[in-house]
């Protein structure tokens, strides 16, 4: 879903309970990493707000592609949950294993996560703390399910 509508706003529904998948790819470059903390912070045009914690490896490519996306972890995808958690602990790169596309940032959108929200930086704080905000333009809304990350899986032999 393009939120392009000249509504006068959107509930994008995010609960910052539920953890997400924070990534972004410039040029050869891509990341992922678990973000906790998740908020909408206004409905026209929809924004959120992301808190993260400093000296991650994705903040040079939010900085130079000046998009990220935001890919939920859905609450019965434990799976999905425990490999996130183990490839950050590690600063291994998630998304060699996880099926992904890209919608109009370039960003990856793992398929195998609930809702995507597609998003393009408005503004960076870097305040003295051990968190960073970023501040984002929700461009793009897709949901997946499950089969969306079957079908598009690589077959192996």
């Amino acid at each position: 879903m393009s939120v392009d509508d000249p509504s006068p706003g959107l509930e994008l529904g995010i609960s910052s309970v539920r953890p997400f998948v924070m990534t972004s790819a410039f040029e050869n470059d891509r990341a992922a990493i678990l973000v906790e903390w998740v908020q909408q912070c206004a409905m026209s045009p929809p924004m959120i707000c992301v808190a993260v914690r400093k000296g991650r490896p994705i903040e040079p490519i939010i900085r130079d592609s000046h998009a990220f996306a935001l890919c939920e972890i859905a609450d019965h995808d434990l799976t999905l949950d425990r490999m996130i958690r183990r490839a950050c602990e590690h600063d291994d790169d998630i998304l060699e294993s996880l099926p992904y596309e890209t919608l109009r940032t370039g960003s990856p959108c793992i398929m195998r996560s609930g809702r995507v929200f597609d998003c393009e930086v408005m503004r960076h704080v870097d305040f003295e703390a051990d968190y960073e905000l970023y501040i984002a333009q929700v461009l793009e809304v897709k949901e997946y399910s499950l089969s969306d990350a079957h079908e598009a899986a690589p077959t192996r032999r």
